[in-house]
């Protein structure tokens, strides 16, 4: 006793027809009893990852912040300094000195944690 085929075989061809538009293409199922069916195939939606532009602008405003609070927190104490003390450009050009370094310390730590 041996085992023979389905004898309804399905064969599927892709086409692309002339009205289709180049992301749009029909499956043509043929059978071996000689009928022609056309389905249509969509293409998949391509999955949008917004992750990445995410991260990058959180980067960028974590970065923002490290360099203007240190900023305007030591020129404003500077000033007050200034006021206190009578010597109007000395503690401000200290507090904005300071406030680079400060901001230059934190930007290299957080570089390094991204590596």
């Amino acid at each position: 006793m041996s085992i023979s085929p389905p004898l309804d075989r399905t064969v599927a061809l892709t086409t692309v027809s002339p009205r289709a538009s180049a992301h749009r293409s029909s499956l043509l199922l043929v059978s071996c009893a000689g009928k022609a069916h056309y389905k249509d195939m969509q293409p998949s939606p391509k999955p949008v990852n917004e992750a990445p532009l995410i991260n990058v602008w959180s980067l960028a405003s974590e970065l923002g912040l490290i360099i203007a609070l240190p900023l305007v927190v030591l020129v404003l104490i500077g000033i007050k300094l200034d006021k206190y003390f009578n010597t109007l450009p000395l503690f401000i050009i200290l507090g904005m000195l300071l406030s680079f370094a400060v901001s230059a310390v934190s930007i290299a730590r957080k570089i390094r944690r991204l590596k």
